[in-house]
């Protein structure tokens, strides 16, 4: 369409988050498939597998974490340990799932 737009800004870059601020997608769950080829030209094997995203800070959106907890059967977190450790209903979900849980220590901004 002749409305697209050609660039994408993450929040690290000069016009990423601290320029531009999310007015839709914060706090909503974007998905993707993942469908891998089966036996024929057009076949589909039978491990389709269903990626989801929730846009914005976890911490902020504890409805949306319950309900992803509830569907998944492994969840991603990127989390500063100072943020691990403070009282939050959100991280107290992670500590009471019995999802699979990865999670990625990173340095808060």
């Amino acid at each position: 369409s002749e409305d697209k737009h050609e660039a994408f800004f993450n929040r690290n870059c000069p016009q990423g988050e601290k320029t531009f601020n999310r007015v839709l997608s914060e706090g909503s769950v974007e998905m993707t498939w993942y469908l891998p080829h089966g036996d024929g030209k057009y076949a589909l094997a039978k491990d389709a597998t269903r990626i989801l995203n929730l846009r914005g800070d976890a911490l902020q959106f504890e409805t949306q974490v319950k309900f992803l907890l509830e569907i998944s059967s492994t969840v991603v977190i990127h989390i500063s340990a100072e943020e691990a450790h403070k009282n939050n209903p959100v991280v107290k979900l992670l500590n009471d799932t019995n999802c699979k849980t990865i999670l990625f220590w990173t340095q808060k901004d």
